[in-house]
């Protein structure tokens, strides 16, 4: 990746004197490529499953909390006169 020195003026980043700091240039988001994590052992496959597992449970307890204590939607309401 190319870099280069900020002369424009002092940037946020830059120090208290103003002295130009080196800015790198990357490429856009989607220009870089995806790199998934893959467990190298048979154990952190393991832990890894356990993981998701946990958060998943942890998700739908909180949707199904929500789910319940939310307020019904208007149309389904009765109205008491």
């Amino acid at each position: 990746m190319a870099s280069r020195l900020h002369e424009a003026g002092p940037l946020p980043g830059d120090d208290k004197n103003g002295e130009p700091v080196e800015v790198e240039e990357t490429k856009p988001v989607s220009e870089v490529a995806v790199r998934h994590y893959v467990p190298a052992t048979e154990e952190e496959r393991h832990l890894d499953r356990r993981v998701n597992a946990k958060l998943d449970a942890v998700v739908l307890v909180i949707l199904a909390i929500s789910f319940i204590v939310s307020p019904s939607a208007p149309s389904t309401a009765r109205r008491v006169r």
